[in-house]
């Protein structure tokens, strides 16, 4: 979307499917129907291309509760549109939004690889002394 606008939206429904995960395993997953409100004031509703099953589970525990849980707050929907063509509305889902717990366990990953790499450099520098034998002054 070349010329977009960007503006939040609203769980106001999902549509449920099976899919096969990377292992070939069917899994139920989570597709939001967002409204949303252009510039113009007009109302426009749309099917999400991303599953949000987080979100979708969300607004099922509130709507259960008819809404009046305040433990089940269904999340704004980020989401970017064509102001001349609205009907073309993407979830604005950001990598990191997408792929947080990853990315956190790749950088605890990085830091205890560089530890446990810096201890084993120590634990050499303190064998090789070892085996000299003391420091004669």
């Amino acid at each position: 979307m070349s010329s977009s606008a960007e503006t939040t939206g609203r769980i106001v429904d999902y549509i449920e499917a099976d899919e096969a995960d990377t292992d070939g395993v069917n899994k139920k997953v989570f597709y939001p129907v967002i409204e949303f409100t252009d510039t113009e004031g007009r109302s426009h509703r749309f099917r999400s291309e991303v599953s949000m099953d987080y979100e979708v589970w969300t607004f099922i525990k509130a709507r259960e509760s008819g809404f009046t849980n305040s433990f089940y707050k269904v999340p704004d929907i980020k989401l970017r549109y064509n102001p001349d063509m609205p009907e073309e509305a993407r979830a604005a889902r950001s990598f990191m939004d997408v792929r947080h717990a990853e990315i956190a366990l790749g950088l605890l990953s990085i830091i205890f690889l560089i530890v446990g790499l810096a201890l084993l450099r120590f634990g050499e520098r303190r064998n090789q002394r070892s085996q000299r034998g003391p420091d004669r002054a």
